[in-house]
This record gives C-alpha cells, structure tokens and sequence, in this order.
C-alpha cells in the first residue's frame, strides 16, 4: 500500500525467485534444505537444525534454543513440529529437542548444556525408541 520504489520492489522480487527456484531444485533432486526461516517480529531469522538444541511452547509462541541465542515466534509447537527432521524429538507437551544435544538422560530428565528438560509420560516411549536407534551398547 506503502509507495515503494521500483529498485526495493525488483530487489524484493529478485530475493522471492532465488528462493522459490532453491526449493524447486530442493524438490527435484530430493534434497532436503539443513536450515529453516522463522519469521519473529519484524525479522525473518535462519537457524541451522544443526545448532537447534530445542524448542519449547509457551502459549501460542515458540522459543527457539541454541547455544548462543533464544528466539520467540508465533508458531505452534505442533506445525513446526511436523516440519523438523528425524533427528528432533517431541518429549512433553511444551517442549521439542535436538537428539544430536542431548548430554545426560536422568530418569525422567533430559540434560543439554545446563538445562533440564522434562520427559512426560505421553511421550517417554517414543523418546527412549528413538534414542535406543541411536546407542551403539
């Protein structure tokens, strides 16, 4: 609605047709991008799934942990997590982790760096199979 000049308009277009022909490529080779966008405020910020340690719920924001920042977006835990890899895993209601993080299991716990994160009930089952896929003893 705003005047725009044409220079921001075409480099805004610009921007939108590289993304759109990296996820077609993306789709056609099969490939499967290691980073996603989250869009907070009035930014749009890239994480690599790599350097997510977890995501926790609160409300209907999301905050997003890595081991340098925590960011909130308004997203529900439940569609994102339907977008992340094999590799994070859902351990209670408000919280999704990064299994490539994980320090410690204690009991009911799940230790990354200096955080505790609690396994429920619900998910506990589904946690420990996809942790038993990963121990080598």
């Amino acid at each position: 609605m705003k005047p725009v000049s044409f220079e921001r308009f075409k480099k805004a277009i610009d921007k939108a047709v590289e993304y759109l022909s990296v996820q077609v490529v993306a789709e056609e080779t099969g490939e499967k991008p290691d980073y996603f966008f989250i869009k907070t405020d009035t930014r749009i910020v890239k994480f690599l799934f790599a350097e997510v340690q977890a995501i926790e719920a609160q409300r209907e924001y999301i905050k997003i942990i890595t081991p340098t920042r925590k960011v909130m977006s308004l997203v529900s835990l439940t569609s994102i997590a339907k977008a992340l890899p094999g590799e994070f895993v859902r351990i209670h209601r408000s919280f999704i982790i990064n299994l490539r993080h994980i320090d410690e299991v204690q009991s009911n716990e799940v230790l990354i760096g200096k955080d505790l994160y609690p396994i429920s009930r619900n998910y506990r089952d589904e946690f420990f199979k996809k942790l038993g896929d990963r121990k080598l003893f």
